[in-house]
């Protein structure tokens, strides 16, 4: 890893108790997300970067990967078939080819860090990177999946023409008739589907 810092444009933060804006100047990210610590992690789509929102030193890896999100000190990206996971303490970097005719579309991690990912170009499949053992399980969806999120079960939620419902335990597909371009869960497991100008809530009994 290496610290620098980049001269262009700069993220900013929103102090929600007075409104006030923080600016971090001379930084140029194309994406974002926050880690555990609510440092800014910084996709420059050759770099992954982290700004330390105390001391603003920013620490950039070479890694070429986009679709960056953070969670528990690690994070996780992805480039065409291939999977990444950051950590940002230790340095290191893992990698997972994935051997299948389309590229990774969307991943998101459970609450054990383990990956879980959908395709491109209808290819019909759900994956999960178990990071324990590194062992790559392949799920056949009844849709074409798109954005996924997992509960704090397990299970596994993804959006396209119908919201579809993964129970991995029983290796189960449950769908709902409701079309679903963007997908949050919130942390009383409720789920939230976005298409078009409208979002529907969902309460999804045990």
């Amino acid at each position: 890893a290496r610290s620098v810092l980049d001269k262009s444009r700069a993220p900013m933060k929103l102090n929600a108790t007075n409104n006030e804006f923080i600016k971090f100047d001379n930084i140029n990210p194309k994406e974002m997300a926050i880690d555990y610590a609510d440092n800014v992690v910084i996709g420059y789509g050759g770099s992954v970067g982290l700004l330390h929102i105390q001391n603003q030193i920013l620490q950039l890896w070479d890694l070429n990967c986009n679709h960056i999100i953070a969670d528990s000190g690690k994070v996780y990206c992805k480039n065409n078939n291939i999977i990444y996971r950051l950590d940002t303490i230790s340095n290191e970097i893992f990698e997972w080819d994935m051997p299948t005719p389309s590229v990774v579309y969307d991943l998101t991690t459970d609450n054990s860090g383990n990956i879980f990912f959908t395709f491109f170009d209808g290819y019909y499949k759900i994956g999960k990177i178990s990071v324990s053992d590194n062992l790559v399980t392949l799920w056949t969806s009844p849709s074409t999946p798109g954005r996924l999120k997992v509960n704090s079960s397990g299970n596994v939620f993804f959006g396209g023409q119908s919201l579809t419902e993964l129970i991995t335990s029983e290796d189960k597909f449950l769908t709902m008739p409701i079309v679903c371009d963007n997908i949050s869960i919130d942390t009383n497991d409720a789920v939230y589907c976005s298409a078009g100008s409208s979002t529907t809530k969902i309460i999804i009994k045990s």
